[in-house]
């Protein structure tokens, strides 16, 4: 049994995606027939999972693919539809994939986590402004962010200037 928070995609409209996790902490369990999530903790007793009553209960025949990047995990289900759990560490994510591996026979795959790190770079304000009118994708990038300003000030009164 893992303890787990479900991800979701986040989609607004103008924002970068990113992911949201449920505050509620659930619980999954892996069978020979089947990932179930409960709501409640394991009783200190000896239950097992059959006998509890499960929130979510996905047949191991619809799980197509199972995939574990850092500490998330992904179970695809019928090509169309995925559920994303958030472990306590990349550890306990490649336990549970590892435990539906031998029990499924189905291969997870492990993804790279590891984000190469941001490439430092010294420039004065000219260097900036040289950049910004000479390279269109940088140009569109600091309009973004000057419109994530705007939206996150959210009052039409607020204005900002930048002199270089």
């Amino acid at each position: 049994m893992f303890e787990v928070q479900i991800v979701r995609q986040r989609r607004a409209r103008g924002t970068h995606g990113g992911l949201q996790a449920l505050r509620r902490r659930l619980y999954v369990s892996v069978s020979d027939r089947s990932l179930k999530i409960f709501a409640l903790p394991p009783p200190s007793g000896s239950v097992p999972a059959e006998r509890r009553s499960a929130v979510l209960t996905i047949a191991q025949n619809r799980i197509t693919s199972v995939r574990v990047r850092g500490r998330l995990l992904r179970v695809v289900v019928n090509e169309d539809n995925a559920l994303t759990v958030r472990l306590h560490d990349q550890d306990e994510a490649l336990r549970a994939a590892e435990s539906m591996m031998e029990m499924w026979d189905i291969d997870p795959l492990v993804e790279d986590s590891e984000t190469p790190p941001a490439e430092e770079v010294e420039c004065g304000v000219g260097d900036l402004a040289r950049h910004y009118m000479g390279n269109p994708n940088f140009r569109g990038l600091v309009h973004e962010i000057h419109d994530q300003f705007d939206k996150a000030l959210g009052n039409q009164e607020a204005r900002y200037e930048a002199r270089v």
